[in-house]
């Protein structure tokens, strides 16, 4: 009896401990994969102003910009209206950038439009008529290239951007167009040691510590050109009213330069800052900054990610953070999500509406005369 009963109790301890196996392979081991649509979206993000998951972007698109093939007509005609421009920065530093204004928008869409009916008014005349209609069209090229271009009449407030590391104007995709389509000046810079603004032969891959701290001395000594005089020869810039876009590096030098509260910088968008790089430490400049700032950035990048969030507690002035799980650094999150391009151009306006202001009259002839015999 005794060996039975301990042969039953045996059996039935087995029993138990197979159905526990099974019952634990089930929940661990043999879940049924979710559909692909049942996962959460990679690009979730949450504005910590509402507590609001916002809406996910689309999926990463290419870059017309980095790969021309792509681009548009309309792309190409905005970016043939962009103008070369060189910024003073002081006596002896000065850095090269892309101007994006609505006047010159403007001016070029007209030019276009212009080179199209006459190429249209040419093919319709050909034939009996074709010599004489071709000689008027010439002497009218010829009249209208003694006649002086238009003075502008209105300035628009200016959005400066700064790339991040290894960067350049070139970054900033489609951001520039859209921002002048809603009444704003654009000047993508280069950076000193990236693009042309390579000084005194000396690219970032040579710098010291100096060098990276010059940055936002650049900026700020910008900054008080635009203020003082603007760009010079663009009068449709308004120096007064500038909003800062910064990624990656450039980031952190618009918050130092932000921080020394020039009177003429609007508000500052942040895209992956980080509380130190380069040298260039953010926090104690944010704790000076009170115009209206927006941090934008994605936990596929650590530091900016929880640096963002730093920042966002120590900014005093009105505050906006946008987090994102899966959208990459820097100026990548605008070139490769163009929905990111609208999100802050709608920000942009409400901290800095696009109001043109007046261009100041031309000095008068006696003006002229006293300044040259001064």
């Amino acid at each position: 009896m005794k060996r039975t009963e301990l042969h039953r109790r045996f059996l039935t301890s087995v029993v138990v401990l197979a159905w526990m196996g099974l019952v634990l392979l089930s929940v661990t081991g043999c879940q049924t994969p979710p559909k692909p649509e049942e996962k959460p979206p990679e690009a979730a993000a949450v504005n910590e102003d509402t507590g609001e998951e916002l809406e996910a972007l689309p999926k990463k698109v290419v870059n017309p910009f980095a790969h021309p093939e792509t681009m548009t007509e309309q792309d190409k005609t905005d970016y043939s209206a962009a103008t070369q421009v060189s910024v003073v920065v002081d006596s002896s530093t000065t850095l090269k950038g892309w101007l994006f204004d609505p006047y010159q928008q403007a001016a070029k869409e007209k030019e276009l439009a212009a080179a199209a009916a006459a190429s249209s008014a040419a093919a319709s005349a050909e034939g009996e008529e074709g010599e004489d209609a071709s000689a008027e069209e010439d002497a009218g090229d010829e009249d209208g290239g003694d006649a002086e271009a238009p003075r502008p009449t209105q300035r628009y407030p200016l959005v400066i951007l700064l790339h991040g590391l290894n960067g350049g104007r070139y970054d900033w995709a489609a951001l520039p167009f859209r921002l002048v389509r809603h009444g704003y000046a654009v000047l993508a810079l280069d950076l000193r040691g990236h693009g042309g603004s390579i000084l005194k032969g000396k690219d970032w891959r040579q710098f010291g510590p100096d060098d990276w701290k010059a940055m936002p001395t650049d900026l700020a000594g910008i900054l008080r050109t635009l203020a003082a005089k603007g760009i010079d020869g663009q009068l449709q810039v308004d120096g007064q009213r500038v909003v800062l876009v910064g990624a990656g590096l450039g980031a952190n030098v618009a918050v130092i330069s932000a921080s020394q509260k020039p009177a003429t910088v609007k508000s500052i968008v942040m895209l992956s800052p980080t509380v130190e790089y380069k040298g260039l430490n953010t926090i104690q400049p944010a704790y000076r900054i009170q115009v209206p700032s927006l941090l934008v950035a994605s936990q596929s990048d650590a530091s900016a990610y929880e640096s963002s969030q730093i920042l966002y507690r120590l900014l005093s002035g009105k505050k906006t953070i946008q987090l994102y799980k899966n959208l990459g650094y820097g100026s990548d999150m605008i070139r490769f999500y163009p929905e990111m391009q609208d999100a802050i151009v709608a920000w942009i306006k409400v901290g800095c509406p696009p109001t043109p202001s007046s261009v100041p009259p031309p000095p008068s002839e006696e003006d002229s005369g006293g300044d040259e015999e001064e």
